[in-house]
């Protein structure tokens, strides 16, 4: 953290490390009340450059609001595909989701994503790549699924 701190923005394959390293220390410290996976296809440019810690609070959300508070064992997945204009990052849990959240008061600050807002916002006007995000609340199922796309 502290040596990217002065940066606005980092490549996807630093943000992809850095969000794993926190689930490993998340997953430990909840002993081992989710699991995690990183789901990459081969064909997706690592080495474009995304806002710091994009990827990490979507992941961090999901931990702290949905994983944290599931009874039952928890899973997060981040899959990254690409095709000729963009890459689409898929952040999906199958924790207690936001409405559930809400009935407990695990809603937090609303900070993050103010915040996420503004640094896309930010970074869409300054950079050559363009960055939307959309989140769904699973029907089927509890939890969230937030997808970013990245247009190259």
């Amino acid at each position: 953290t502290i040596k990217d701190a002065d940066k606005i923005s980092i490549t996807l394959q630093n943000e992809f490390k850095f969000t794993q390293n926190y689930l490993i220390l998340e997953r430990h410290r909840l002993e081992n009340k989710f699991n995690f996976t990183f789901e990459i296809n081969d064909n997706v440019d690592t080495s474009v450059t995304i806002p710091r810690m994009l990827i990490f609070t979507f992941a961090e959300n999901a931990v702290k609001h949905g994983l944290f508070h599931k009874e039952s064992q928890g899973f997060l997945v981040i899959k990254g595909f690409q095709d000729a204009k963009e890459i689409v990052i898929v952040i999906e849990d199958n924790g207690i989701g936001r409405k559930n959240a809400r009935k407990i008061k695990s809603t937090g600050t609303g900070i993050g994503l103010v915040t996420i807002e503004k640094i896309i916002d930010y970074f869409n006007k300054n950079s050559k790549n363009h960055i939307t995000y959309s989140l769904y609340d699973k029907e089927r199922e509890t939890g969230l699924k937030v997808v970013i796309t990245i247009s190259t």
